[in-house]
């Protein structure tokens, strides 16, 4: 058992870790060829439609085209882990360096991707050619970076229609009976419009991946679709892009709350027999996205970007699942009604002052509201809904410096972000860049971040109970991050990096468990008065040869709590209307690895066969447990201990692969968990739910049709 005060080794390691690669990183000017560095390159107009800026210091990511998705090419190159994508819950797990979405925002292009529906449709649903490449920016450096970008930000840059085929089909099958199929038409139709459409459907039966008799990811049966337009005038001076996402999807045969009365049951029998609900969920989800951008005479350009999502889901939940009930108590009924609107939008003008300046300023917006009708409460009481939202707007300023010929360049500026409800704050971010010889380049950053709560309801699943957050008192969160990278790249075939950043956090947001009655969980957000992230990470490229290419990477985090061990929570017990306070002890950040790794080989055996093979380690973590009832014992009390548990350290590996046969025909395959590896604790109601793979090994495969202009 795991206390939340029992993290030595892990602060060791990584201060260590810090120390180590601060002595290393100082010493890269005397090793590198001491000669000036080559000229930075003129950025181009892509999908961010920005003007020049300075040594881009975003690192540019490749997505593998032999995965079978855009999820697949992305793991583990530039550091970046997809550990969960739960589309049941609207939630995805992405990391950088150990730190998740809620600090490492992703955007599509200029568009940000809320929610987990909206990054599973582009990391999953999407053809792997749909998106040219991501770009990874580390720390908050910039101004021009979202207001929440403590960790950096992911930007995938989707592939224009024109370097598309114009018609593409996939079809593909695999383990769990699950078939897929997307179709795809894309290319210009007239000399100044360019267009593409896109479909897709899915089906797949539920999975028990520990074979306990009790299913642990729930089958779908998905539909979605998707177009675009991109036109620009004759003299290319101005450009517009429009946009629309439809995603149709039933989650069946899902775990859904713990059956308390089975659980009685067998209590009562003297045996302690976990049993679940099923659940299942319906949604949609549609997105609209407009774009502008003119390019002025100067130099100068002007963008706007706006975007516009709903989201409606009905979950249905049983009462029980056990055979002995009633069949009344048996079916399926509403227990959740979900209504989400999502609004956004930024206004960016950037300017070139002669070879050395240029400026980037603007304002964006961020409105979400979420409403949850929970029709599984009170018998006596009429249910309500009950809503959460963030209304914030920001502005911002910013200067790049780049003198011609010098080894040294800036970001400098600051944002401004206020919320209606969650307060505001004045973020300085500035970056320093120094080149000491060729193929070096040393970033220091130093930027301050704010974050309001998300809603509380924009993550909903298995049955269990949620406070808003304006009934808790959450605040809005702001933290302070200084941060070092030292990158090594001598030619286009080797690239090296390490990074090293701590953030310390002021009211740091955390979900957590309430309260647990009968296995029946209370959720809530929390702040942390203080609390200190610190993250050293390594991120390295080898092509020896052009058949070859090798990535790993391998980062630690120590995330720890810096003020008062007793950190207080509000919510509303399940027995009272009245809201109460609790403290629990808190020294490590939970739900958090201490370390990840991964490492992955392209090789490309023969110009008919491609090969690729991935291996990703996630470290050990802190999450919450609740307390044991030994059989006959059945109680109504809070069953939350004070004590975390820590659950064991994995490795997923994943191999897949693709034969060209002709030119435009293609078979792809491969095998997901090789090694078969599920969440040893599915089946045990006294931990956290969901935090490694619920399934196991998968095999695909599939056709990729295409053909060309």
């Amino acid at each position: 058992m795991k206390s939340f005060c029992s993290r030595p080794r892990a602060r060791q390691r990584a201060r260590g870790f810090f120390l180590l690669g601060l002595l290393a990183c100082s010493l890269l000017p005397v090793f590198g060829q001491q000669a000036p560095p080559a000229p930075p390159a003129e950025p181009s107009a892509d999908a961010t439609a920005q003007a020049p800026t300075p040594p881009d210091d975003q690192g540019t990511v490749e997505v593998d085209q032999t995965a079978g998705s855009v999820v697949g090419g992305l793991q583990g190159q530039g550091g970046v882990r997809v550990q969960t994508m739960c589309t049941h819950c609207n939630s995805a797990n992405v990391q950088v360096g150990g730190l998740s979405q809620d600090l490492v925002p992703l955007f599509f292009g200029p568009n940000p991707l809320i929610g987990g529906l909206a990054v599973s449709y582009v990391l999953n649903m999407l053809p792997p050619d749909s998106v040219a490449e991501a770009r990874v920016t580390r720390g908050p450096g910039e101004a021009v970076k979202p207001a929440q970008a403590a960790g950096g930000v992911i930007t995938f840059v989707p592939a224009t229609p024109k370097e598309l085929p114009w018609l593409t089909f996939e079809p593909e099958i695999g383990s769990f009976n699950r078939w897929a199929a997307t179709l795809r038409a894309a290319g210009p139709l007239a000399s100044w419009l360019d267009g593409m459409v896109t479909l897709g459907r899915e089906e797949a039966d539920p999975v028990d991946g520990d074979g306990d008799g009790q299913v642990d990811a729930a089958g779908v049966d998905r539909f979605v679709g998707g177009a675009s337009l991109q036109a620009r005038t004759k003299d290319r001076a101005h450009r517009f892009d429009i946009g629309a996402s439809y995603i149709d999807e039933t989650d069946f045969g899902g775990r859904g709350a713990f059956d308390v009365s089975a659980f009685i049951k067998t209590q009562r029998e003297g045996k302690f027999v976990p049993a679940w609900t099923r659940e299942d969920a319906e949604f949609t989800r549609n997105q609209y996205q407009a774009g502008w951008s003119w390019l002025g005479d100067d130099g100068g350009r002007v963008s706007l970007n706006v975007l516009r999502a709903a989201r409606d889901q009905t979950v249905f939940s049983q009462n029980t699942a056990s055979p002995d009930e009633p069949a009344s108590r048996r079916k399926l009924e509403p227990r959740y009604v979900i209504e989400e609107t999502d609004w956004w939008g930024k206004l960016q003008w950037d300017r070139p002052w002669g070879l050395d300046w240029s400026t980037s300023a603007g304002v964006d917006s961020n409105y979400q509201y979420v409403s949850a009708l929970d029709l599984g409460g009170s018998q006596f009481e009429e249910p309500k809904p009950v809503a959460d939202w963030v209304k914030m707007w920001g502005g911002f300023a910013q200067a790049n410096w780049t003198p011609s010929g010098s080894r040294w360049g800036a970001h400098f500026g600051a944002r401004y972000d206020s919320d209606a409800t969650y307060g505001s704050a004045f973020e300085p971010r500035a970056t320093l860049f120094f080149y000491p010889a060729r193929g070096w380049t040393l970033r220091v950053l130093a930027g301050r971040t704010f974050r309001p709560p998300v809603p509380i309801f924009s993550e909903v699943c298995c049955g269990q109970r949620y406070f808003p957050n304006f009934e808790t008192g959450v605040t809005g969160e702001t933290a302070w991050t200084y941060g070092f990278e030292g990158i090594y790249q001598p030619n286009p075939d080797f690239k090296i990096s390490l990074y090293l950043a701590q953030t310390d956090f002021d009211d740091y947001i955390l979900r957590l468990a309430a309260q647990s009655q009968v296995y029946i969980q209370a959720y809530t957000n929390a702040n942390i008065p203080s609390a200190r992230s610190q993250v050293a990470e390594i991120v390295a490229r080898w092509t020896p040869i052009p058949a070859l290419t090798f990535d790993a990477s391998y980062g630690i985090l120590n995330f720890e709590n810096t003020g008062d061990e007793l950190v207080t929570i509000r919510y509303n017990p399940f027995s009272s209307t009245e809201l109460v306070e609790k403290q629990i002890p808190i020294d490590t950040i939970p739900y958090k690895p201490e370390d990840t790794a991964s490492f992955g080989v392209n090789w490309s055996v023969a110009p008919q066969l491609s090969l690729l093979l991935q291996a990703m380690y996630t470290g050990s973590q802190l999450i919450q447990q609740f307390e044991y009832l030994e059989p006959p014992r059945v109680t109504a009390r809070d069953l939350l201990l004070d004590d975390l548990r820590e659950v064991p350290a994995f490795w997923l590996l994943n191999f897949s692969f693709a034969a060209p046969f002709s030119p435009g025909f293609e078979v792809v395959g491969g095998i997901d968990n090789i090694n078969d590896y599920v969440q040893e604790d599915l089946g045990d109601p006294t931990r956290d739910y969901n935090w490694g793979p619920l399934t196991g090994r998968a095999y695909w495969a599939g056709v990729r049709i295409a053909l060309p202009r």
